[in-house]
């Protein structure tokens, strides 16, 4: 199997949801860059808080969060203990929950 089969083949399992998440995603090919070389072209990212991959269009992107509506999340986002950028919705929930 060539390299771009491989990726082709990563690539049809993550929009099948064969492969849910970046640590099964990981596993199979290692030697491939699979933020690169298989989610980006697709268009598609991972929750940096669970690491679920998901469509870019259906992650909350910390960085267009409105003060107005979200501060609640914005201030979930500061405090957790590690940086994020893309999140998903459940995160988004489990965020604003622990905030209260």
């Amino acid at each position: 199997m060539t390299r771009q089969e491989k990726i082709e083949d990563l690539q049809d399992k993550v929009s099948k949801n064969y492969i849910t998440n970046i640590e099964e995603l990981n596993k199979y090919e290692p030697e491939i860059d699979v933020i690169n070389e298989v989610l980006s072209p697709m268009e598609w990212n991972i929750c940096d808080k669970c690491g679920a991959l998901y469509k870019s269009d259906e992650l909350c992107w910390v960085d267009y969060l409105d003060p107005e509506y979200d501060q609640d999340l914005i201030d979930a986002v500061e405090a957790y203990d590690q940086e994020l950028c893309a999140i998903c919705y459940e995160c988004v929930k489990e965020l604003r929950d622990e905030a209260k």
